[in-house]
């Protein structure tokens, strides 16, 4: 049985749209012309530094790692629909667990 949420709890798209909310209630408040924010070329070459640098955490440290598990994930998504056994289920049955 799933466990119900505790009084007061809030879930994850309500905290997103009350942020949302909240964000346009004050750049409404503070008057802030958000394109005179990002035509600014300060603005423009920090975005530019932040791209380059997460495409480049991407390329070398989480492209294999994420790719590997995914095509894993998609080869046992293939498995179960041809009615074969998971990697997981064959290498199950290959280990022997030593009783003491």
């Amino acid at each position: 049985m799933k466990k119900k949420y505790q009084n007061g709890a809030v879930s994850i798209l309500g905290a997103i749209i009350l942020a949302i909310f909240i964000f346009v209630i004050l750049r409404e408040y503070f008057n802030v012309d958000l394109q005179a924010i990002f035509i600014n070329d300060q603005v423009i070459n920090t975005y530019h530094q932040i791209q380059t640098s997460l495409i480049s955490f991407w390329q070398h440290y989480l492209q294999n790692p994420v790719s590997y598990f995914w095509h894993a994930f998609l080869d046992n998504m293939q498995r179960i629909h041809d009615g074969q056994p998971t990697v997981f289920t064959t290498a199950g049955q290959n280990l022997t667990i030593p009783l003491h």
